[in-house]
């Protein structure tokens, strides 16, 4: 009889610990803990048909199963008939998507703009390097994760040879064998690597100077200037400034007619005699911007949904952040604004007022939603994405017994606090728990802004009001009724009982 090596639907066995999720060429890298516990605070608040043998992982595009064992190691794998010629199935085997996802948010936490990642194939498969782009004039950060032959790095790393971009500032992976031909000749070399930390994946930078020696830190702890990523030992041993790359001003002419915001919402009273709001504000000429707008108390309160443009004299300030160090607001002093009757003007190209919230009728419910801009089915999709992946943190500070500052649960969607305006983070987080349910906590009790005093969060009135609760009146006082949903968020997710007040 024939030898028969393997069946038609058997299953691949294969130990393929990185997945994607968001689709076959999604570049939204997962890892899956090897042990069952790390196993089943993972799968909290995913599906388990979310995970896909991701393409800019090599694979083959199909969605992968997730198998849980109290004695081998917990791993996906694929459903039969498998096809695959993926040959990376470790935990480093999604590195390449993680350091390019990781430098996206670090940029934009940074304020530079149109930050676009690309992941190069040497003939190996995808992330042979990692291009990521950004500013104007495009900048690149260029990460070579794989073997380069040396002549062909001389010829890439020449100045000339850039690719379209201004500036060009190159590191290596762990893999690319070329950290210390840079070292020799620029004196240093920036080096990137992943670590498992806590069932995740985090990215580190490196310092390799001339003697071989690498100091390696979070890449929070670097930052960017002219000259490329400047890590805490670079700043030090070569004299560079510690502080972040100063970003290139604004230029407001302030003169009548010259600016617009829309999106304000007031903030608190400056004094007696004005009023400050938050605002989404553009000069003509200019770039959109996060700034404050300092109005006499005697104008009327803008709306939010309109496009206004300040009249009269204007003149700028600062405005130091309370809760950051370091840090301040643009605050733009104007005598007055109007509203115009339209709700784009091309002199504002980039103003895009939320979309007016009208009272819905007693027996609708209607999902909260982001404003609507110029392509609805993408900004919805993404939408989509965002809740998804705060639901999963929120559960997981949940499991924990914790609580999150908004500006470190933004970048588990893979996005920066200053995209959002306050009303936009109000309707996202009502969104995680949307819709509302007798047996179901609100996670979004566990969110705080920094700098919050003790007690309830100042935005958890605004999320109980947009799922069209009025808890702090029926239930108890606002304190009483977050600390319940905080400890009801506790034992649901831990599967303990508890007592539900409907």
């Amino acid at each position: 009889m024939p030898v028969i090596d393997s069946f038609p639907d058997e299953e691949d066995t294969r130990k393929v610990q990185t997945a994607v999720v968001g689709g076959a060429g999604a570049d939204w890298p997962v890892f899956l803990p090897y042990d069952h516990d790390g196993f089943d605070r993972f799968m909290r608040g995913r599906g388990r048909d979310d995970f896909y043998c991701g393409t800019l992982l090599g694979g083959c595009g199909k969605v992968l199963t997730v198998r849980r064992s109290e004695r081998k190691k917990c791993h996906f794998a694929h459903r039969p008939p498998v096809h695959c010629r993926r040959t990376a199935v470790g935990e480093d085997s999604a590195d390449h998507l993680y350091i390019g996802q990781a430098l996206r948010r670090w940029l934009q936490q940074q304020s530079h703009q149109s930050v676009s990642v690309k992941y190069l194939d040497h003939g190996f498969g995808p992330g042979g390097a990692v291009e990521v782009r950004f500013g104007a004039p495009r900048r690149m950060i260029r990460v070579q994760m794989g073997r380069l032959a040396l002549r062909a790095w001389q010829t890439e790393r020449a100045p000339a040879l850039g690719g379209g971009a201004a500036a060009v500032h190159w590191a290596y992976g762990p893999g690319s064998g070329l950290a210390h031909n840079e070292a020799s000749e620029h004196g240093h070399a920036i080096r990137f690597e992943c670590r498992t930390v806590d069932d995740l994946r985090e990215v580190y930078v490196g310092t390799q100077m001339t003697d071989h020696s690498v100091e390696w830190v979070p890449l929070a702890e670097a930052h960017l200037d002219a000259t490329g990523i400047v890590t805490p030992q670079l700043a030090e041993q070569v004299g560079m400034r510690a502080e972040a790359e100063p970003q290139a001003p604004v230029a407001f002419p302030l003169l009548p007619g010259s600016i617009a915001f829309t999106g304000g919402i007031e903030v608190t009273a400056q004094g007696d005699e004005s009023r400050l709001y938050d605002a989404d504000v553009q000069p003509r000429g200019s770039v959109l911007i996060r700034a404050r707008i300092s109005l006499p108390r005697g104008v009327a309160q803008p709306q939010p949904h309109r496009i206004h443009v300040i009249d009269g004299m204007a003149h700028l300030s600062t405005l130091p952040m309370p809760s950051e160090a370091d840090a301040s607001w643009l605050v733009i002093h104007a005598d007055g604004c109007s509203p115009l009757a339209e709700t784009r003007d091309p002199r504002w190209p980039d103003l895009k007022p939320p979309e007016q919230v009208l009272e819905p009728p007693a027996e609708e419910a209607a999902a909260p939603a982001l404003a609507p801009g110029p392509d609805v089915a993408e900004r919805a999709t993404r939408k989509v994405s965002i809740v998804q992946a705060f639901r999963a943190r929120l559960t997981q500070i949940a499991h924990a017994r914790g609580v999150i500052n908004w500006e470190k649960l933004v970048p588990h969607a893979g996005a920066a606090p200053g995209e959002f305006s306050p009303a936009d983070r109000v309707r996202l987080l009502a969104a995680v728990d949307y819709p509302r349910a007798a047996d179901k906590p609100i996670l979004s009790s566990l969110v705080k802004i920094q700098g919050d005093a003790i007690g309830a969060p100042r935005l958890f009135a605004d999320i109980l009001a947009e799922l069209g609760r009025d808890d702090a009146t029926e239930e108890g006082t606002l304190d009483e009724v977050h600390e319940r949903e905080m400890h009801r968020a506790y034992a649901l997710v831990r599967g303990e009982t508890v007592d539900v007040v409907v």
